[in-house]
């Protein structure tokens, strides 16, 4: 098929250093489309003092179409005229944007392209605090003029039209991840030896941004607990963002230095998966996050608080466990049930990495999203 034949699409995010799973999938979207109907290129927006961004990096390894616009502040109105030179340069048909500020930018851009359609993939919709207020303000705003929005859970899409968001216009595909790639098999963790912990000792893992809404002083609560009735485990923290001052102080305060593991970014993901007994999160509001669909195709037992759409996601018990927000009893009791029996861990590992390919693959989801671009430059 011709290049005047494929439908030309941007990916765009305003993100930062390593980005988040919203990152993970617009790389996906660009490396796994049908080369034969779609060029799809990628526009990041990102802080001009932002040293250590490597998302652009990987995409280019990748061999993908990258463009950096480089932010000056919250709102640079000077990022209009670089993404606006780009969409004339590739002749954008459809603009994919996946955050707050490029759906602004998107509404605006519109404006000057009327026959550029707009989609938007709601991750998340958090709407506490007078700041999340006035982004989701922005996105009612903005969200009347797309043609299309995709919601990654139906929890997601229930509380968007609750916000008064036209229900018609939402459609729920749910996030996933290249499961051929996340395999255990493919991976001898060098996790253990690098820290140094004892063969037979348990690993709890947490992987995800330090920001409030992980509610790590809960996790760190919850891991006292479980060191407390087995000495023998660590927990690593991986990841980093706008807590982790605080995340020190309260491993110093609960006298946890010895067994909590602060780790920061890493690149090698599946090295950390492949090395842990058991993934955790205590956070307060989710979509689907991609860190738990990594955890279960690497056969990693999750436990998960019963937020956003994890429900969706696990089926508590059978491919993990779903506990109460804030439970530090609850959760701890739930990770020590599954660190104590074999047989519990070998359950949730086995059905994990089941659940992840027969229902979150990437493959089927790249074919839903190609659906819905084919269906919107139809309009």
């Amino acid at each position: 098929m011709g290049n005047e034949h494929k439908i030309n699409v941007m990916q765009c995010r305003s993100t930062y250093t390593t980005g988040g799973g919203p990152d993970k999938t617009a790389l996906l979207v660009a490396e796994k489309a049908n080369p034969d109907k779609f060029n799809v290129i990628l526009m990041y927006m990102r802080g001009a003092s932002d040293k250590e961004f490597q998302i652009a990096t990987w995409a280019r390894e990748r061999g993908l179409i990258v463009y950096e616009v480089l932010e000056h502040g919250k709102f640079d109105f000077d990022n209009l005229k670089e993404i606006n030179r780009i969409i004339r340069e590739h002749k954008i048909a459809i603009y994919h944007a996946r955050d707050y500020k490029t759906c602004f930018f998107g509404f605006l851009l519109g404006l000057i392209h009327p026959r550029m359609k707009l989609v938007f993939t709601a991750h998340g919709w958090i709407i506490e605090g007078m700041k999340s207020k006035l982004y989701t303000w922005l996105n009612m705003v903005s969200l009347k003029r797309y043609q299309r929005i995709i919601a990654v859970s139906k929890a997601t899409k229930q509380i968007m039209v609750n916000s008064g968001i036209d229900e018609s216009k939402i459609e729920v595909v749910y996030n996933a991840i290249d499961v051929d790639l996340w395999r255990r098999d493919r991976v001898d963790s060098t996790l253990r030896s690098e820290l140094n912990i004892p063969p037979n000792a348990k690993i709890v893992g947490v992987v995800g941004r330090l920001s409030a809404e992980k509610a790590i002083s809960t996790t760190l609560e919850v891991a006292k607990n479980v060191i407390h009735e087995r000495p023998d485990t660590f927990f690593v923290l991986v990841g980093d963002g706008p807590c982790r001052q605080e995340v020190e102080e309260n491993i110093r305060n609960l006298g946890l230095m010895e067994n909590v593991f602060l780790l920061g970014f890493r690149k090698d993901a599946q090295n950390v998966y492949a090395g842990l007994d058991l993934f955790l999160s205590t956070s307060l509001t989710e979509g689907i996050p991609n860190t738990v669909l990594e955890a279960m195709a690497m056969e990693v037992p999750v436990v998960h608080t019963a937020v956003g759409g994890v429900p969706e996601m696990i089926e508590d018990g059978v491919d993990g466990i779903l506990c109460n927000v804030g439970d530090v009893d609850g959760i701890s009791k739930a990770v020590l049930s599954v660190l104590n029996n074999e047989d519990t861990a070998a359950q949730l590992r086995k059905n994990g990495r089941q659940t992840t390919c027969n229902r979150f693959s990437f493959t089927a989801r790249m074919r839903a999203v190609e659906s819905i671009y084919e269906q919107v430059a139809a309009s």
